[in-house]
């Protein structure tokens, strides 16, 4: 297998920091990656980020509006990307296509290179199933539509040469679902950083969030907390579908200690939330959330900040009330009375950072070691 690879993603590059880690740890192994992804506005057709060359589609998501035009934007993306992956590969043949989902779809882009030699790798960052659940606030997982995305899911998989996914409990999912576990390869969100810094100290009542503001995060118990924690500050980073719903409620509440803050460099941002006291986590209730594990969650404990978590199994599955502070999703009261801990108990919120920081060194979710285990699997697969 020749060391060129292909990767194809519905997001925008390098801002996807699961993408970024990936593309750049192939490159720095000796592997040449080309990253076809969506372009933004005032971002460059074509240009090389650090060793990894970026092609963009003039094409840009909108994240509000219904099915029809989700499955409009995925179904135009596919096939610009597809034509750009073949038009790729004609010309410099790629020993494997890396296809990041969602859609899990979009796998099928790679379908003219295996077709010549090319390995295809699909990397499920999400169940796509459980997805549709959520956000087209489906009930019924026994639904026709529900079962045609299962069903997509699994020819999906069954076209891959290899499966990434991103913890062990959503690797079971698609285990139960009929992948082979021999396929299945975990790539944690582990931050691209290694050394833990010691527990912040100082920062006052500040609590801080920073990630995806969308439909999976509970902010209205955040909020409905934040008003009777008067003395707290809240700063919230980021961007997403969310953002002006919540700037709506937080004015409708007259609340003065909660603070959008927008998008920042990840980069920058790391060195600011060492200035917080914690951070949050608020997951939503939704199947999605109850079994996500996100970068922020290992992010923040090697930071040194305290966090507390909604209580849910994809967070369960790593730490513990050793490690984290947990409250209720949708219990305002519960949330109130976990930040109370968090602020006021100093020695106890050292003492559950360094624990965490103890459990992902233990767990081998330090990003030398995820990134080992992925150029592990491409050297298994330019072996088979």
């Amino acid at each position: 297998m020749n060391n060129r690879v292909c990767m194809v993603v519905y997001s925008y590059y390098p801002r996807d920091p699961r993408v970024r880690k990936e593309a750049t740890a192939l490159a720095r192994n000796g592997y040449d990656v080309t990253v076809i992804c969506l372009r933004n506005a005032g971002e460059a057709k074509e240009e090389t980020v650090g060793g990894v060359k970026v092609r963009r589609l003039p094409f840009r998501t909108e994240r509000s509006g219904g099915k029809l035009r989700y499955a409009y934007q995925y179904i135009m993306f596919f096939a610009m990307a597809a034509c750009a992956v073949s038009t790729a590969h004609i010309r410099r043949r790629f020993g494997v296509v890396h296809a990041h989902s969602l859609p899990d779809f979009i796998v099928f882009t790679a379908a003219f290179p295996k077709l010549t030699g090319a390995k295809v790798v699909l990397d499920l960052h999400e169940a796509m199933p459980e997805i549709y659940l959520s956000k087209m606030g489906a009930k019924n997982s026994a639904g026709p539509l529900f079962r045609l995305m299962v069903a997509q899911e699994k020819i999906s998989m069954a076209f891959a040469d290899r499966v990434i996914t991103v913890s062990d409990l959503i690797g079971d999912i698609f285990v139960e679902r009929g992948l082979p576990r021999e396929k299945l390869t975990i790539i944690w969100n582990t931050p691209d950083y290694e050394k833990p810094m010691p527990p912040v100290s100082g920062g006052g009542k500040r609590l801080v969030y920073a990630g995806s503001m969308n439909e999976f995060q509970d902010f209205d118990t955040v909020i409905d907390g934040l008003a009777e924690l008067k003395d707290v500050e809240l700063d919230i980073f980021g961007e997403g579908t969310q953002a002006e719903p919540l700037g709506r409620k937080i004015a409708e509440k007259g609340l003065k200690n909660v603070h959008l803050k927008g998008w920042v460099d990840p980069d920058k941002l790391k060195g600011m939330l060492s200035t917080y006291a914690g951070a949050i986590l608020p997951s939503g209730g939704s199947d999605v959330a109850r079994i996500a594990l996100g970068n922020k969650v290992l992010e923040y404990s090697l930071l040194g900040l305290p966090v507390l978590a909604t209580d849910h199994p994809g967070i369960r599955a790593v730490f513990d009330d050793s490690c984290f502070f947990f409250y209720k999703v949708g219990d305002p009261a519960d949330f109130v009375r976990g930040a109370r801990s968090l602020l006021s108990d100093d020695a106890c919120a050292r003492r559950k950072v360094l624990t965490s920081q103890e459990v992902i060194d233990k767990k081998g979710l330090t990003w030398s070691r995820v990134e080992g285990r992925l150029v592990g699997m491409y050297r298994d697969l330019g072996r088979n």
